[in-house]
């Protein structure tokens, strides 16, 4: 059981709202922008003057670095969909006793799970990362669009999957290449760790979603059951074992060196 206030109510919040319901949390409070989605309340200030123990961010990515401090300043809990800041330097601005968890939720599919009890103890893996996201053109007219206010495609999307890697495979030792076409398409060989990986992410509206995970011949489809774990992810946040924040450093330091390949 717990209480609960929601910042930003798009499309993503149902998601929230079920897995609230779920776990027999009570929403008290919520906040948008948006007059037309509404909210309980008129302001994030009030938001934070709530009785919830725990605030849920799912506002645009640049806003979430600040909106997590106020909440930690206000003596609340937090739970942030990714990313919570927009590098790794500002990653760090958080300790890891703040009470601050993030929604990784690939990290909670069963081939995943079993992926990183097999890998744990080996290294010399062949990975390969095909990350292929179908959206409407209106996906990336709003902030989704702006590096400034979304931190990218390596942010909006990347980071679901690089997450998973680092968290398998173990942090980047080195980057063999990165070839980028425009924004919102990106290839490249990473090494890790535990393995060799290229990679292929994309946000297309001409070509359907695929997104799959090949590690030496054993393909994983990282699209099923993709959108029906928040409810886990909330339990364990509730039983004080969720996500913790920082556990992204290698998967934010992998980002920003591919980054730094950009022209």
């Amino acid at each position: 059981m717990g209480t609960f206030a929601i910042a930003g109510l798009g499309n993503i919040s149902s998601r929230h709202y079920k897995a609230i319901e779920d776990i027999g949390g009570e929403i008290v409070a919520t906040y948008d922008v948006d007059k037309s989605r509404n909210p309980t309340v008129d302001t994030f200030e009030e938001l934070l003057e709530s009785d919830a123990q725990w605030i849920v961010l799912l506002t645009p990515n640049k806003l979430h670095a600040a909106q997590i401090r106020q909440c930690l300043d206000a003596g609340k809990k937090v739970i942030t969909e990714k990313p919570p800041t927009l590098s790794f330097f500002d990653l760090h601005e958080f300790d890891i006793e703040d009470e601050v968890y993030t929604i990784s939720q690939l990290r909670y599919m069963e081939g995943i799970q079993e992926l990183r009890k097999k890998v744990i103890k080996d290294k010399g893996y062949n990975v390969r990362l095909n990350i292929i996201a179908e959206r409407d053109p209106i996906y990336l007219a709003n902030w989704r669009g702006k590096k400034d206010w979304s931190g990218g495609l390596l942010y909006i999307n990347g980071i679901h999957y690089f997450d998973i890697l680092t968290w398998i495979f173990g942090g980047v030792k080195k980057i063999d290449y990165v070839r980028w076409f425009g924004d919102f398409k990106v290839q490249g060989r990473v090494e890790l760790e535990q393995a060799t990986v290229d990679f292929n992410i994309e946000i297309a509206t001409d070509k359907p979603n695929h997104k799959s995970l090949t590690v030496n011949d054993t393909e994983i489809d990282l699209s099923a059951g993709f959108f029906e774990l928040h409810g886990e992810i909330y339990k364990d946040m509730q039983e004080g074992s969720g996500i913790h924040v920082l556990q992204l450093s290698r998967a934010f330091e992998l980002i920003d060196k591919i980054y730094e390949r950009k022209n």
